[in-house]
């Protein structure tokens, strides 16, 4: 549905990717860089706000998430992420911003996920920890 419509629209499409989208790498084994690439094509420019990049390398220092965490910045490196080092204060927060000014947030976190959608803010998440799912048809 989104890749048929970036036919008729050239427009940049930016997303930006939060921590638990990223950690799904790992335990879910969901390549979700290049699902994002295939969803949305060429058009598609990938973010990680600052703050996320931050929440990651701190989460990276607990044992049981240490794995997670090093495979997500390791996408984000090996994927050239844009990394948009303005937004640094708190996550949520960040994405929520940008969700204001038209860019699809990648998260499965509820709290957000619902602060969003209240706001009519395009979000991207993972359905049955498997496959992504929007809540928009259209994409510009």
């Amino acid at each position: 549905m989104a890749t048929e419509l970036l036919s008729k629209n050239k427009k940049e499409i930016k997303i930006a990717i939060d921590s638990n989208f990223l950690m799904a790498i790992a335990k879910q084994k969901v390549d979700v860089m290049n699902e994002i690439k295939n969803m949305f094509g060429k058009n598609a420019l990938i973010a990680v706000t600052q703050s996320t990049l931050n929440e990651l390398i701190k989460l990276k220092q607990k044992n049981a998430l240490k794995k997670q965490c090093v495979i997500a910045l390791s996408a984000i490196e090996n994927s050239k992420a844009k990394i948009l080092e303005e937004y640094s204060g708190f996550a949520d927060n960040d994405l929520f911003a940008l969700s204001k000014k038209n860019w699809i947030i990648a998260t499965n976190d509820y709290e957000l996920k619902k602060r969003i959608s209240v706001t009519k803010g395009k979000l991207i998440f993972l359905r049955q920890n498997r496959f992504i799912e929007s809540n928009f048809e259209e994409v510009a």
